[in-house]
C-alpha cells in the first residue's frame, strides 16, 4: 500500500469474526450455564431415583454403563477427602467465572465456554452444599461410567468448556473481548522512525537569507 508523503501506512488487519455485543454475550453465557445446570440437575435426579449403588446398567458393554456413586473428591473421583478445600476452590472459579470473565465477553466462543463452564461448576458446587453428608461436604453424585473413570454431565461440561477454551485462544487466537492475541501494529515509513528522526536531528539547518554560511564567520 503506498500512501501520500509523510502520512503514515497501517496494515490492514483482518476482519474480527465472531464478535457481539457485551449484553449479547452475557446473555449467551448466562443462559448456556442455566440450561447446562438444569441438565445436570435433571440427570442426577433421575440417576438417584432408577440407579443403585454397585449395580452398572451398561450400555456399551466392556466401555460404558450407568453406576450410582457418591463422590466425595473433584472431577472425574480425583482428590477424595478433601471436599470442603474443593468446595471453597469452587467458589471462587463460580465467582471469577460470573464477575471477571462474564463481564468482558465479546467474542461468541468465549460466550459458550463461559456458560458451560458456569453449568460444570454450578452443577458439582450445588452438590457440595446440599449433598449429604453436609454443607460443603456434600457428595457430588456421579453415574456416568467408562473403564477408566465415572463422572457426571457437569464434568462433561467442563470438558466442553475446556476444548471450547483451548480452541478460540488456540486455533482461533482471540481473547475474551474477541480481539486478536496479536494485532497488527501500524508500519512507519522509511525514513520517518526514531533512528532517521535521530539522523536527521544531527544535520545543520540551512542558513538563512543574509546570514554567513557556517565556517565563514570571521
Amino acid at each position: 500500500m503506498q500512501a501520500t508523503r509523510g502520512t503514515a501506512i497501517t496494515a490492514e488487519a483482518p476482519p474480527l469474526r465472531g464478535i457481539i455485543s457485551a449484553s449479547r454475550a452475557r446473555q449467551i453465557a448466562l443462559v448456556v450455564g442455566a440450561l447446562g445446570f438444569a441438565a445436570d440437575l435433571g440427570s442426577k435426579t433421575w440417576a438417584l431415583a432408577s440407579l443403585r449403588p454397585q449395580q452398572p446398567v451398561p450400555l456399551v458393554p466392556g466401555f460404558l454403563a450407568f453406576n450410582l456413586y457418591r463422590n466425595p473428591g473433584a472431577a472425574f473421583s480425583m482428590g477424595e477427602g478433601v471436599t470442603w478445600l474443593f468446595t471453597g476452590i469452587a467458589i471462587l472459579a463460580l465467582g471469577a467465572t460470573l464477575f471477571m470473565l462474564v463481564p468482558r465477553l465479546r467474542h461468541v466462543g468465549w460466550a459458550w465456554g463461559a456458560g458451560l463452564l458456569l453449568a460444570g461448576i454450578a452443577g458439582n458446587l450445588a452438590d457440595r452444599l446440599v449433598r449429604e453428608p453436609g454443607p460443603f461436604r456434600g457428595y457430588v453424585i456421579d453415574f456416568i461410567q467408562f473403564p477408566w473413570f465415572i463422572c457426571n454431565v457437569a464434568d462433561i461440561w467442563i470438558t466442553f468448556a475446556a476444548i471450547v477454551g483451548g480452541w478460540v485462544m488456540l486455533i482461533a487466537k482471540v481473547g475474551p473481548d474477541g480481539r486478536p492475541e496479536s494485532e497488527p501494529k501500524p508500519v512507519v515509513p522509511a525514513g520517518r522512525d526514531k533512528d532517521h528522526q535521530s539522523a536527521d536531528s544531527d544535520v545543520p539547518e540551512p542558513p538563512t537569507p543574509g546570514s554567513a554560511p557556517p565556517g565563514d564567520a570571521a
